[in-house]
């Protein structure tokens, strides 16, 4: 099970993609979720969208193409670490 899989079953979002780079929020929201959000790490994108679900807040999806330049295994987050810290984020939030 993915880790998108993993917040829809735990949170139900209805989103399918948590760590989506861009999103728009209206400043009345934005303002009300300084003070909810308390991650700021890997788990930052999937939490603020959690934070939006709890608070009654309609979350309209947009599709956007997007074409990543860099090449597969470029990455400089150590997966195992983002993994351990992803769950343990992910279990917090849900208690």
């Amino acid at each position: 099970m993915g880790f998108n899989a993993l917040v829809r079953a735990f949170f139900r979002t209805g989103v399918s993609d948590h760590q989506v780079g861009f999103k728009a929020i209206r400043m009345d929201v934005a303002n009300r979720l300084i003070d909810q959000v308390r991650t700021d790490g890997f788990f930052f994108d999937a939490e603020l969208i959690v934070q939006v679900k709890r608070m009654g807040v309609h979350i309209k999806v947009l599709d956007v193409l997007w074409r990543d330049k860099r090449m597969p295994g470029d990455s400089r987050v150590p997966p195992m670490r983002a993994l351990v810290t992803m769950l343990a984020d992910l279990v917090a939030l849900r208690v």
